[in-house]
């Protein structure tokens, strides 16, 4: 069953009735309390004459069915729609092809559909629904029984290209009603790496020395046999037998078995690259085997162009043929379809398509044909397709899970979907979720419930291009923690400048005593080939463990009682110079020991090993007795360069520590305040703010009405209101309908074109000035480096020559700007002239 939970308040269709939204209605509500809420187009509500045609002549065909098959049951034919007007039941689907990729194909059209609509039953099991929702209805209530959904995904599919059609017939309980609780769940959980858990279990299952399997002493020639036997005994009437009996008991458990009226889609093959036909169920958009014990009988199927009606004997959908050009298999309404030849097929195919979206083919035919789909376009917004769900949310019930789907960016942690795995006795063991659109790069968390033989494991995984404090490149993939016992975190290694792959801690609690506390750490791809470091801190030491949030219970800076680092083979050092483990024993104290295992050579199970201790002699192990010891000041110096070793490791172990807390710190921040991202295609949630855009729309505004209130002639007019004050009153001149007497407008025109002549004027003296002084200074120049040429030489010519680079670029602007200030200077006192021409205010010169 599906569950929708207390989603009213998150309405995701445009549609309510006193607060209920239509998926939480009936469809008897929906018709009774929304219909006469909404506008409906002429097509709804009214027949054409083609209309009216088509529906007498399958009146006729309706009665000549029942007439020669009385017992058999009523075809629908002619539903009403939802407004209560009869149409032809093949005029309801709507071929559509919707701008979204997800719907293009069958698998992900039907799942998409099948989670959209929240699926009713009939209210009549037994009977054919008396009214039938459009696909437009359908898609905006968000609710349909299984002819509603069927009708629609019919019209995706068509519009996708598909050979698709509706079925009429009878189905199990359990589809009919849509009840997943007695069947396991379809839906697998991603194995994100081998392991399942993070390598919990796998890394305890590998051994150095596994155990051999027993052989298998059967013979298999003999199970051969025997199976043979067995089935020459059971015989195909045996199968029968067990069939029938199977039959029976479903016919015991289910009174209506046989009778339960149900609609479903067909695909044949040929389009589409579809190589075998097969059924969709719409209420849980999965494909369906054509020999699926589901479906119990077919009484018809349609699409968009015609109806068929089944002739076939057989009631074993398994046995039925379904090659519609057979008459004596399938009886059809209309002539048109099948007098198609086979070459002309997809031609003929193309022109159905295009009746059902324009007025081509409405007359001009001799031969009654279907009249156009009377169905409007069908539509669905960005924001309508990522709803997805109705009410954001849908839960599944079955025998072995629930599973949760969330639309995106719904919930607060920003989860779309949840797969919560029960056992036997219906109790949780493993819960796993799945976001999306996280900052933090979250994608899945699975938690594994605590059982006898191991404590509760959270496993989380992240996606690339987590980052720490939004600069430090993390690259943290995988967190495994094991309260109380170990935590492991995986790297993506190739985003790490120090090639860090994985990091496992492990704590161990043995009543008050404090806890063992190892720390391990294997790198990739680094240059200097190391592979593995560990620490190892004593028992006696600081208690260091964590908890569930991820916080460390106890002192903060242990002293490892051991350090150990593997490296890998370097082929071109001989391998009894090539280090293989470096361990380091009670590292930065007086008792301290460093031991060095060299790479084992070619073809020897053995390899040599040195040991180094403060204050006492070198131990040397060799594997070729005839090899000599180092000189003891090559050893000296090797002693050295390893003391500066173990200091190099103990600052790689607590720099490794101190970031292994930033990002457990980091990730209980992350997770008390979840920030999502979006991406550049999202055109939902990167619109402007509405506040912005009525910002800077005020700010236009008031810079146009700033520039109104901005008048070039008021210094002139007040100026004349002052010098005649009581011929000229100032209120009388205020305004854009204000106007000047003749000698007035004379007096402004004159002083203000008199302004403009003085400020051009004045302006081309300023910088006639500066050009004069700037030749002037060079003049000078020139003149006393004439005069001393010699001393000047023998000082500094350069000195000379860029100063009259210099005059000659700062002159040669300023003869440009004044010539080009001339020029100006016309253009803008003809521009003042004419405005001044124009102005209503001096209208009287004109006159």
């Amino acid at each position: 069953m599906s569950d929708f939970g207390d989603r009213g308040a998150r309405n995701t269709t445009e549609l309510h009735d006193d607060g209920q939204p239509p998926y939480m209605m009936t469809k008897s509500d929906r018709l009774a309390r929304l219909v006469k809420k909404m506008n409906w187009p002429l097509s709804y509500t009214s027949n054409t004459p083609k209309e009216d045609l088509c529906l007498e002549y399958v009146e006729h065909f309706r009665s000549q069915y029942v007439q020669l098959f009385p017992s058999r049951p009523p075809l629908m034919l002619s539903p009403d729609n939802e407004c209560g007007v009869k149409k032809f039941v093949c005029t309801f689907a709507r071929p559509t092809e919707l701008p979204h990729a997800e719907l293009y194909d069958y698998n992900t059209s039907a799942k998409y559909v099948a989670h959209y609509i929240a699926y009713e039953e009939l209210e009549d099991p037994e009977k054919l629904p008396m009214i039938v929702a459009s696909p437009t209805t359908t898609l905006a209530w968000q609710a349909g029984d299984s002819f509603d959904m069927s009708l629609l995904l019919l019209s995706l599919l068509i519009g996708d290209g598909y050979d698709a059609y509706c079925v009429i017939g009878y189905a199990v309980e359990e589809v009919t009603t849509n009840t997943q609780s007695g069947r396991p769940t379809p839906e697998v959980v991603p194995d994100e790496d081998a392991d399942g858990k993070g390598g919990v279990k796998q890394a305890d299952r590998q051994t150095k020395y596994p155990v051999r399997k027993r052989p298998d002493l059967l013979s298999k020639f003999q199970l051969k046999l025997e199976e043979k036997k067995r089935l020459e005994r059971e015989g195909a009437n045996g199968r029968d037998d067990a069939q029938v009996d199977t039959g029976d008991k479903e016919t015991e458990q289910d009174e209506l078995y046989g009778k339960r009226v149900h609609c479903w889609i067909l695909v044949q093959y040929g389009k589409r690259e579809v190589q075998q036909s097969f059924f969709i169920e719409p209420s849980t958009g999965e494909k369906v085997e054509i020999d699926s014990p589901s479906y119990l009988g077919i009484e018809s199927l349609f699409n968009s162009h015609n109806y068929w009606v089944n002739m076939q004997q057989t009631d074993k959908i398994s046995e039925m043929s379904f090659e519609l050009r057979d008459a004596s298999k399938w009886e059809y309404i209309f002539l048109t379809d099948i007098a198609e030849d086979d070459d002309d097929r997809e031609l003929q195919d193309r022109k159905h398509l295009e009746n059902q979206t324009s007025d081509h083919g409405e007359s001009g035919d001799q031969i009654l044909d279907l009249p156009t789909s009377w169905v409007e376009k069908l539509t669905m917004t960005r924001q309508q397709y990522e709803n997805r769900y109705p009410g954001l949310q849908k839960t599944i019930q079955y025998k072995d899970a629930k599973v949760e789907y969330f639309s995106a960016y719904s919930e607060t942690d920003l989860k779309v979907k949840r797969m919560t795995l029960l056992d036997d006795f219906l109790t949780p063991y493993q819960v796993h979720t799945f976001f999306s659109f996280r900052c933090d790069k979250l994608r899945r968390r699975s938690e594994y419930n605590e059982t006898n033989n191991t404590a509760r494991i959270v496993c989380e995984w992240f996606d690339e291009g987590r980052k720490r404090e939004q600069t430090v490149l993390e690259a943290l993939s995988k967190l495994i923690t094991e309260e109380g016992k170990r935590m492991e975190m995986q790297f993506y290694w190739k985003a790490r400048l120090d090639g860090l792959s994985k990091r496992i801690e492990l704590f161990h609690e043995n009543g008050d005593t404090t806890n063992p506390h190892k720390v391990m750490e294997f790198f990739e791809g680094r240059e200097d080939r190391l592979i593995y470091r560990s620490a190892t801190y004593d028992r006696h030491g600081v208690s260091v463990s964590i908890n569930q949030s991820g916080e460390r219970r106890g002192d903060d800076k242990p002293q490892p009682k051991k350090m150990c680092e593997k490296f890998a083979r370097n082929p071109d050092v001989p391998a009894d110079q090539d280090i293989a483990k470096r361990t380091f024993y009670n590292p930065g104290t007086p008792e301290g020991l460093i031991r060095i295992i060299y790479h084992y050579a070619d073809g020897k199970i053995t390899r040599p090993s040195r040991t180094y201790s403060k204050g006492n002699p070198v131990t040397i192990e060799h594997v070729d007795p005839y090899a000599k010891d180092p000189k003891s000041a090559a050893l000296s110096e090797e002693m050295r360069l390893l003391f500066v070793k173990e200091k190099e490791c103990m600052a790689f172990i607590k720099d490794s520590e101190k970031e292994a807390k930033e990002i457990l710190a980091q990730r209980a921040k992350e997770e008390q305040d979840v920030g999502f991202v979006t991406t550049v295609y999202d055109t939902l949630r990167n619109k402007p703010k509405e506040d912005e855009q009525a910002e800077l729309r005020r700010k236009q505004e008031e810079q146009q009405r700033s520039q109104k209130k901005k008048d070039y002639l008021a210094p002139y007019i007040e100026q004349l209101v002052r010098t005649h004050p009581a011929k000229m009153p100032a209120q009388k001149l205020q305004g854009p309908d204000a106007k000047l007497a003749k000698e007035d407008a004379g007096k402004v025109k004159d002083a203000c074109l008199k302004d403009l002549k003085d400020r051009l004027i004045q302006r081309a003296h300023i910088m006639q000035n500066r050009l004069d002084e700037e030749k002037e200074k060079l003049a000078r120049k020139q003149s006393n480096y004439q005069k001393n040429q010699e001393q000047i030489d023998n000082a500094n010519p350069e000195e000379y020559i860029q100063f009259c680079e210099n005059a000659m670029w700062r002159i040669h602007i300023l003869e440009k700007r004044l010539e080009r200030h001339q020029e100006q200077a016309l253009h803008k006192y003809a521009e003042l002239d004419q405005k001044l021409r124009t102005d209503p205010r001096l209208s009287a010169l004109s006159g």
